[in-house]
């Protein structure tokens, strides 16, 4: 059985399309674009596998190329945002020496971090503006971002071909709580700033 529990919003909007002709496009764009949404992949890729077990690997692989052009693309965003207005941003901020200071740190330690970001569920976004923003070496950041997002879209093609509805349905009860988990995150991230880096 490959039919997915009836769902709203994002997997309602994913469902309508998913046997379209133009699907797989669509599924690439949307992970083309992850730089740019405030929305999770996550649940898309699983519905794309739930839908089409026979390509899921397929798909993951698919979606980390879209992650290519999406890395690339927030990288750039980054590095126009540095040029432009980095260093007034920088100034209204923090003091010139803390980034400085951190910067250094990113740059000496970029590849661990921008592995391990994403591999975790990280917001996407704020990892490739940020290496952008401070310019670091752009094929070994490509090379740090692609192979973790391989682990991670193979990792969860696999899980969703092999459970799937036990997924889906753990995605549509806990969403919610998933959502406010990370908006807690965020809030602790903004007040440990503002305490230690001012």
């Amino acid at each position: 059985m490959n039919q997915i529990p009836e769902e709203r919003g994002l997997n309602a909007w994913v469902q309508r399309h998913i046997n379209a002709p133009h699907a797989y496009w669509l599924f690439f764009a949307l992970f083309s674009l992850e730089a740019l949404l405030i929305i999770p992949l996550d649940p898309v890729l699983a519905f794309f596998v739930m839908k089409r077990r026979d390509d899921a690997f397929r798909l993951a692989a698919l979606a980390a190329t879209g992650t290519l052009v999406s890395a690339l693309m927030g990288y750039a965003i980054g590095d126009f945002l540095w040029d432009v207005i980095g260093h007034k941003i920088v100034l209204l901020l923090v003091k010139q020496s803390t980034f400085d200071g951190f910067v250094g740190t990113y740059q000496q330690h970029y590849l661990p971090t921008l592995f391990v970001g994403s591999l975790l569920p990280m917001p996407f976004k704020v990892l490739v503006i940020s290496a952008g923003f401070c310019q670091l070496p752009v094929l070994p950041y490509c090379a740090a971002i692609v192979g973790a997002r391989l682990i991670r879209f193979f990792g969860i093609a696999y899980v969703c071909q092999r459970w799937g509805h036990a997924v889906i349905r753990f995605i549509r009860e806990y969403s919610g709580h998933i959502l406010l988990i990370l908006a807690i995150k965020i809030v602790v991230a903004l007040v440990c700033y503002l305490v230690f880096f001012r």
